[in-house]
Parts: structure tokens; C-alpha cells; sequence
């Protein structure tokens, strides 16, 4: 009888739990900053203070993780995580600016977020290779 019971509630837990838990977390966004003759200023040096901070709400801004990566880029983790529109305020020994970003949730069957869009503030020259901005400040 026990043996029964068991395999009974295994079957029903078997059922109830067929669609698999996943998350599909946003793509890092890279920054590569050129100056006007497209000179990489992570590589040489130029660029050395940046930090960049979410709007959390009117009154509140919070840092995002940003990461120099091998190829002398700025990788930017998790700022899509979430629904809507956040604004960003990019700050380096050099330049300031604005962005935003627009993020959906996927609609792939799994939880999470996708980055839709990103837009620069400030006149900034950008050109963008998927999810690679390269900035070129004058």
C-alpha cells in the first residue's frame, strides 16, 4: 500500500512540475570608447575613471557593475533586468553622459529580459554592432 502511495504522488508531482524553471537573463551591453580617430581610450590609457549609475527612482541612482574587459571594452552586466525604460549617467575622467535602456520580458516560455533598445543623450557619435556601442568622443 505504501509503495502505491509513493508512486502515486511521485506520478502527480511528475505532472505537476513538467515545465522546466528557466531564466534567460539579458545580454551584457559592451562600450567601446574611441576618440576621432579611433583610437581605443581603454587601450591607451586615456580613459581611466568611469562609473556608471542606474536611476533607481527620482531621488535615487545606483551603481552598475562594469567590468574592462580583454579587448579593452566596458562590459555592462544585468542593466536590462527589467520592464520598461531606466535612465543612465556614464562618468569618466573625460566625458559625461546620459543614456537609456528599454527592456521587455522574453517571450520565449522562460522568465526574464531582453535589452530592446538603447539610446544615447548628449549628441554622442555612436554606431552599435549588436549589443557593442562604440562611442566616440571628440
Amino acid at each position: 500500500m505504501i509503495k502505491k502511495v509513493l508512486l502515486l504522488m511521485l506520478m502527480i508531482t511528475a505532472l505537476v512540475s513538467c515545465k522546466d524553471d528557466c531564466y534567460s537573463a539579458p545580454e551584457s551591453v559592451y562600450f567601446k570608447v574611441v576618440d576621432a580617430s579611433g583610437n581605443n581610450l581603454l587601450e591607451n590609457g586615456t580613459l581611466t575613471v568611469n562609473v556608471i549609475n542606474m536611476e533607481v527612482n527620482s531621488t535615487t541612482m545606483a551603481g552598475v557593475k562594469t567590468t574592462k574587459t580583454a579587448d579593452n571594452r566596458l562590459e555592462l552586466t544585468k542593466v536590462g533586468d527589467f520592464n520598461g525604460e531606466r535612465n543612465f549617467k556614464f562618468f569618466s575622467n573625460l566625458y559625461f553622459f546620459d543614456f537609456k535602456i528599454k527592456a521587455s520580458p522574453v517571450t520565449n516560455g522562460c522568465e526574464g529580459f531582453k535589452i530592446d533598445r538603447v539610446e544615447f543623450e548628449n549628441n554622442l557619435q555612436v554606431t552599435q554592432s549588436g549589443n557593442e556601442y562604440t562611442i566616440t568622443l571628440e
